[in-house]
């Protein structure tokens, strides 16, 4: 018997191309899937690192380690802030805060936050960046956390850099004042707060 030129030991063309276009479309739905469930996961982390430093801020200050020394300047409530960007922490806090009994700039230059720093450089929480992507959907491009004289904790997220004032008196103060009044945020949505 003689073999003819092709022979019927592989795959046709027509075949080849089918699986392709089936692991296309596969690919196609699946991406944006995993996609999706990425954001959740970077979503989940912010969150619970946002819940963790509440916790260091609330554990704190009920021990003492946090102390203001006045309730009021420029008008609004002295106050504790931590806000994590893409970029990283910063530290901020009222010039009546204590922390450890000593003023919040002790260790370093004005604006360094230092001690502010060190308390959640020991609770194991140094340097923290946003990890979510997504603004849209009541994402967020920074959180932060804050502590206020009287004791009460917000987390409050904005889809946009925040600016946390200058180091004049009373900005920071304001801006945080304003954070109190404002609707909850996407990851106070996401928290269930």
């Amino acid at each position: 018997m003689k073999k003819g030129l092709f022979s019927k030991k592989g795959f046709t063309l027509a075949e080849i191309l089918v699986v392709i276009a089936i692991v296309s479309v596969l690919m196609a739905i699946s991406i944006p899937i995993l996609f999706h469930k990425m954001e959740n996961i970077r979503r989940s982390v912010d969150i619970a690192n946002a819940r963790s430093m509440k916790s260091i801020l609330v554990h704190s200050y009920m021990d003492g380690t946090i102390e203001f020394t006045s309730d009021k300047y420029g008008g609004n409530k002295t106050c504790m802030a931590v806000l994590v960007e893409e970029d990283g922490t910063t530290y901020r806090a009222s010039g009546s805060v204590l922390v450890n009994g000593q003023d919040w700039n002790a260790d370093k230059g004005y604006g360094d936050y230092a001690r502010v720093k060190k308390l959640f450089e020991n609770a194991g929480l140094s340097e923290t960046k946003v990890l979510a992507k997504n603004t849209n959907d009541d994402g967020w491009k920074c959180y932060c956390v804050v502590l206020y004289s009287d004791g009460q904790c917000r987390i409050f997220s904005s889809p946009s850099n925040l600016d946390l004032g200058g180091t004049s008196g009373g900005v920071f103060e304001q801006k945080m004042a304003e954070i109190l009044t404002d609707e909850k945020s996407g990851i106070e949505k996401a928290l269930g707060a």
